[in-house]
Formats: C-alpha cells, sequence, structure tokens
C-alpha cells in the first residue's frame, strides 16, 4: 500500500478456488492527502554590538524546507524568501519572519508572526594618560584620548571633545575649557 500523498487506483482480485471462477473488482481510488507542515518556532533576540552575526533563535519546523524573510524597515517592506536565515550585526532592529515550504507530502505553511534581532549600541573604551607639565604661560593640553571599540581593534568614529575642571570629581569646569585636546 502507498504512503505517500497523491492518488492511487486500485483493483482487487480473487483467484478461482472451489465452486467460484476467478473475479476483479472495480476500479477504486485512494486519496492521500498532503499533510499539514509545522512551522518553527522564532524568538526575538537582543544583543549589544560585538561585530558578530545574531540570528532570531529558531526550533521546530517540519514538514519541508524553512524560508525566512527580513525587514530593516519596521516590516514596510521584506527581503526575498531564504533557505538561510537572515543575521544582524549592526546596532539596529532586523524583523524576521518565516514559513515552511511544503514538501511532496506537506502544505505550505501560512507565515509565522515577525519577531526581532535588536542589536544595540555598545560603549567604546575611551583612554587619557596622566601628563605633567611645567607651566609656560599658553595653554597646555592632556594630549590625545583613545577610543577602542569591542571588537578587534575597531575604533570608534565619533567626535571626541575635551573638558577641563579643577576638581577630580569633574564639578567644577576651568574658566578656559574650550573643548580643545
Amino acid at each position: 500500500a502507498p504512503k505517500n500523498a497523491g492518488t492511487y487506483y486500485v483493483r482487487a482480485t480473487i483467484e478461482a478456488a472451489g465452486n467460484y471462477t476467478s473475479a476483479t473488482s472495480n476500479v477504486a481510488t485512494l486519496t492521500i492527502s498532503k499533510a499539514a507542515s509545522t512551522n518553527p518556532t522564532l524568538k526575538s533576540v537582543t544583543a549589544t554590538y560585538d561585530g558578530k552575526n545574531h540570528y532570531a533563535e529558531t526550533s521546530g519546523g517540519s514538514g519541508g524546507t524553512i524560508y525566512y524573510s527580513k525587514s530593516t524597515n519596521g516590516g514596510s517592506t521584506w527581503s526575498e524568501w531564504s533557505e538561510s536565515n537572515w543575521p544582524r550585526v549592526s546596532a539596529g532592529t532586523t524583523y524576521i519572519k518565516s514559513y515552511v515550504k511544503g514538501d511532496a507530502n506537506h502544505n505550505d505553511s501560512t507565515e509565522t508572526a515577525a519577531v526581532t534581532i535588536t542589536i544595540n549600541k555598545a560603549t567604546p573604551t575611551l583612554t587619557l594618560a596622566n601628563k605633567t607639565a611645567t607651566y609656560s604661560g599658553s595653554a597646555i593640553s592632556i594630549g590625545t584620548a583613545t577610543a577602542t571599540g569591542v571588537t578587534n581593534g575597531t575604533t570608534p568614529s565619533g567626535t571626541i571633545t575635551y573638558t577641563y575642571y579643577t576638581d577630580s570629581s569633574c564639578s567644577t569646569k576651568t574658566p578656559t575649557s574650550t573643548g580643545a585636546s
């Protein structure tokens, strides 16, 4: 007997025996319908920027091939469907949804609700070296601060400004604090 979805035609026969001749039945139809496929469960992910790919968590899903689509504009437009789960690396939010494209024995599923991959901005490390100088009658700057990112020694591109204070709790600015290095 068949097990796959499809339409089959069946005829029964009985061989001659005793007081009876052989006989053949009418043709009957056996229809095996496709089963429903099962969507995967998608789970939103929130992380801080670390330069690595982050994916919506996926578990389960059966009856065919899982396809994913993404949106980076709040769901206004969506990408083409892909068998690869879409990653997010940079700070921001990507929406992900999926469905199962049914195989020969399963129907396509409906789309899942969208989940998000949210990458929060990372905080860079900003360091200044101590400096000792002798009064010269001119402004003396501290030097240049070093900004380091969180991945592979990347350097954040933001503008660094300098403010000079007269106390270690940084509550009283110097009268000549101009923001120069």
